[in-house]
């Protein structure tokens, strides 16, 4: 493989941000590109800066009342940008309507992302009625991502101490 794809490249650029969530059930992660496929930025859902994840959220009898209290990845991600500079945004699972709300809005004209979100299916419809098209990455390109990340090993010189 000599390099990945923009859409391959974005979608590992969304795991990388999502490893920044302090979510304890479900991490996420984003990155926006405009139309030349330069990222614009990345983001991740989580408690506002400074807030400290207090011990009852990590409980799973609280993951539904721990949901209030995080900002969602999309919205993070919304933030950092202008309307209309932001062609694609790549996210590691399918976002919910609210979130689509907010990349509608951002003026997103295409949705690429890894998984679909089990609980909530209803943004395709909400896509379709706006004219913004989506796609779950397909397995290949899950694939070729799977092995670059594999082939990482090849960056150890860069963590080795000189002797």
């Amino acid at each position: 493989m000599d390099r990945l794809s923009f859409d391959e490249y974005g979608c590992l650029l969304a795991l990388m941000a999502k490893s920044r969530s302090e979510d304890p059930f479900t991490k996420v992660g984003g990155a926006a590109f405009n139309k030349e496929g330069r990222c614009l930025a990345t983001a991740y859902n989580g408690l506002s800066r400074g807030a400290i994840l207090p011990d009852w959220m990590n409980l799973e009898e609280n993951r539904v009342r721990k949901n209030d209290y995080f900002i969602h990845c999309e919205a993070n991600l919304c933030s950092l940008l202008k309307r209309g500079e932001c062609e694609t945004v790549y996210l590691t699972i399918s976002p919910c309507v609210s979130c689509c709300q907010n990349l509608v809005a951002l003026g997103v004209k295409r949705v690429v992302y890894l998984k679909e979100y089990h609980r909530c299916n209803k943004f395709k419809e909400f896509f379709i009625f706006h004219r913004v098209s989506y796609e779950e990455l397909d397995d290949q390109s899950k694939q070729n991502i799977l092995n670059y990340i594999k082939e990482l090993n090849n960056f150890e010189e860069l963590f080795k101490k000189r002797d």
